[in-house]
C-alpha cells in the first residue's frame, strides 16, 4: 500500500515551478484525477519561480500557475504557493485569476512572504487570496 492511500493521510498535489515546463496535456489530466481523491485536501507546491536555481521560462511558469490556479477554483481547493523572485507577476496573476474569490492560500514563501503579509495584513501563513484571515488552516 502507499503512503497516500493509509487511513488518516491527506495530500497535495501540483506542479512545482521547477517542472512547469513538463506540464503538459496529460499531466494536466493526470493532476485532474489526482486532485479527485477523496484524500485531496489542496493543490500546491505552485506559483513562480524566478530565482537562478530555475531555468524554465518565466512565461511558461506563468501558463502554468494560471491553469492550476483555475483547477483549484474549480474543485474549491485551498492552494500552497510557491513564490520566489517574484512577487509582482504572482500577485498580479492571483489577482487576475482569483480576483475576489474566497480561497485558501497557505504557506506563502520566500520573497513572496513579507509583501503577502503586507497585502493581505496577515502575519499568519494561512490567508484568503481577498485578504481575509484564515482560522485553523
Amino acid at each position: 500500500m502507499r503512503l497516500e492511500e493509509e487511513s488518516g493521510v491527506n495530500v497535495i498535489y501540483g506542479c512545482h515551478p521547477h517542472f512547469a515546463d513538463t506540464f503538459d496535456l496529460g499531466h494536466k489530466l493526470v493532476l485532474s484525477g489526482l486532485l479527485s481523491r477523496r484524500n485531496v485536501v489542496g493543490l500546491g507546491e505552485i506559483g513562480l519561480d524566478y530565482s537562478m536555481k530555475n531555468g524554465v521560462n518565466m512565461e511558461i511558469q506563468k501558463g502554468t500557475f494560471k491553469v492550476q490556479l483555475r483547477m483549484a477554483l474549480e474543485r474549491k481547493l485551498p492552494i500552497c504557493l510557491h513564490i520566489r523572485d517574484a512577487t509582482e507577476d504572482g500577485f498580479t496573476i492571483l489577482e487576475q485569476v482569483l480576483l475576489k474569490q474566497d480561497v485558501l492560500v497557505s504557506n506563502p514563501s520566500f520573497s513572496c512572504r513579507s509583501q503577502f503579509q503586507k497585502t493581505t495584513g496577515s502575519t499568519s501563513t494561512a490567508s484568503t487570496a481577498a485578504g481575509k484571515t484564515a482560522r485553523g488552516g
